[in-house]
């Protein structure tokens, strides 16, 4: 049976335990049309600042919770506190869209300039989060991309001009780029920095045990999206071996390739196998049964085997 799909909301780096006194004002308009200073002392963590901007929202607030946010990203940005400085960085792109006129070039342009800027594994994460920025932007606005071809009014550096080859280019390099380090990423467990994480079902938080498991479940769930394949390539990759229901031990060592630089079902195929042989050999299997569960039915749904189904059957029993 295939697990629930574990989704998290904010990315972090290290829980850090900073000691200042920072003190910010907002100004919010009240019910009378007035406006009302909101004081805020932020002491020793920054818990208190984001209980006022969850309160901000839950009353509908959002222009108001939007500029405690940009005092929290300012005051991460004095102390260098980049688990801060990414969570509100996200939170800044959520109001923004509600608040902002062109919104999106905004965030884009500073995430992109938050990438620049920090070292690993912060880059790491907000590449990650670029990536998810590129591909809601083509959720939110399908119907630009229905009639447009590859040389109306392109601009290299406009993101909206793109056509969505160009777009797709772009959330497949950041993606990549946020796992080019995979091998420290295994280093880094999840758990110095799972305060700042949110759950679907934390009950099964455990599955995703380190940063680059993280990062690597994020890109998987863009590069197994249907509605994401919509090229059609002369060379198209296509899943079409009886291996490719093997055995975990043998699906790790089978060579896939593919002249399509945008084949993302090859980059799922590749993601899934560097998932299984980082937890081949894990003392508690729950880790590699999830992700080699989820490997199986994704050849199931896109393999062109004309017997993919008795060999899926074999495979799980």
């Amino acid at each position: 049976m295939e697990k629930r799909k574990i989704i998290f909301i904010v990315f972090a780096l290290i829980i850090v335990t900073v000691s200042f006194t920072y003190t910010f004002s907002v100004i919010k308009s009240n019910s009378n049309g007035g406006n009302k200073k909101i004081i805020y002392h932020m002491n020793d963590d920054y818990k208190s600042a984001w209980n006022t901007v969850d309160s901000l929202e839950n009353k509908g607030l959002t222009r108001s919770a939007l500029e405690v946010v940009e005092e929290i990203y300012k005051t991460a940005k004095i102390q260098n506190n980049e688990p801060q400085i990414i969570k509100s960085l996200f939170f800044k792109l959520k109001y923004a869209n509600y608040v902002e006129e062109y919104s999106q070039q905004k965030i884009i342009k500073q995430v992109t300039e938050e990438i620049d800027s920090t070292s690993f594994p912060a880059n790491a994460v907000l590449q990650s989060i670029l990536a998810n920025i590129y591909w809601q932007y083509y959720q939110n606005n399908r119907w630009r991309y229905q009639q447009r071809t590859e040389t109306v009014n392109f601009d290299n550096d406009d993101f909206e001009t793109w056509d969505l080859s160009r777009l797709l280019k772009e959330i497949v390099k950041n993606y990549q780029a946020s796992l080019e380090k995979s091998d420290s990423l295994k280093l880094i467990s999840i758990k110095e920095f799972e305060d700042i994480l949110y759950y679907s079902n934390s009950a099964q938080a455990y599955l995703r045990p380190t940063l680059f498991d993280l990062l690597a479940h994020n890109a998987l769930s863009f590069y197994i999206n249907d509605e994401a394949s919509v090229t059609d390539p002369v060379y198209k990759f296509e899943l079409n071996g009886p291996d490719d229901f093997s055995q975990a031990e043998d699906f790790i060592d089978i060579d896939f390739t593919t002249k399509d630089s945008l084949s993302l079902k090859f980059y799922a195929i590749k993601l899934y196998q560097d998932l299984i042989e980082f937890h081949l050999n894990d003392d508690e299997k729950d880790a590699l049964i999830d992700i080699d569960l989820q490997r199986l039915n994704f050849v199931r749904s896109n393999s062109v085997h004309p017997e993919k189904d008795s060999l899926y059957i074999s495979a799980i029993i």
